[in-house]
């Protein structure tokens, strides 16, 4: 917990002397910064494609440029990548970001490899949710979620800031179709606990 420190100073005056005293005392903060909850926490996704894990995402590197700096499915249908924060916490924001490297070769489109993630939708939900691949796993993210959201336009950091007071555990990006789904980091900002605090 935070708190804010205080000290008082108390003033008599007499009519001979004049003293003072101070007194210290300590009051509960209450607004707490929100911090990246994701960072190093447990990851998964719907298949791994030559090794290039779920937890290079939650690694704390943004950079983006190259297969190997990227999380990567195999050709899934609506695939996804989801990370587990732990516990319930209050969830103000999440970002996303994108893989930045083009093809090699020049006669493919330069927008080949950071398309594959649009559209998406950002899922957040209090229990965990289905491991399935395919079939009913959207429908299923979809109705489960608390808060949700579909992006379209093709960017190299998405940021959803979340409607207030939303309390979540489990944070999903998944893709509407068909593809590979590789993705930089992703950050989610927010704070521990259920607890509601007060706007900076």
């Amino acid at each position: 917990s935070l708190f804010l420190s205080i000290s008082l100073i108390h003033t008599h005056t007499h009519t001979r002397t004049n003293s003072s005293h101070s007194t210290h005392i300590q009051v509960r903060a209450l607004y707490v910064a929100p911090h990246n909850l994701a960072r190093r926490k447990n990851t998964r996704q719907s298949s791994t494609y030559a090794k290039r894990t779920s937890a290079i995402a939650v690694n704390g590197k943004k950079s983006g440029k190259g297969e190997r700096r990227c999380t990567h499915t195999q050709l899934d249908p609506q695939a996804w990548w989801e990370v587990d924060l732990g516990q319930l916490c209050v969830i103000e924001r999440v970002i996303i970001w994108n893989r930045t490297d083009a093809p090699e070769d020049e006669t493919r489109p330069r927008d080949e490899y950071t398309a594959r993630l649009f559209p998406f939708w950002a899922f957040i939900s209090q229990t965990e949710y289905s491991d399935l691949v395919g079939g009913k796993s959207f429908a299923l993210a979809h109705r489960q979620s608390c808060e949700l959201k579909k992006f379209t336009r093709n960017r190299r950091k998405t940021t959803w800031n979340v409607p207030a007071n939303t309390i979540g555990r489990y944070v999903r990006i998944q893709l509407e179709k068909q593809n590979y789904l590789h993705i930089a980091e992703v950050e989610v900002f927010g704070r521990t606990g259920t607890r509601l605090g007060v706007s900076q």
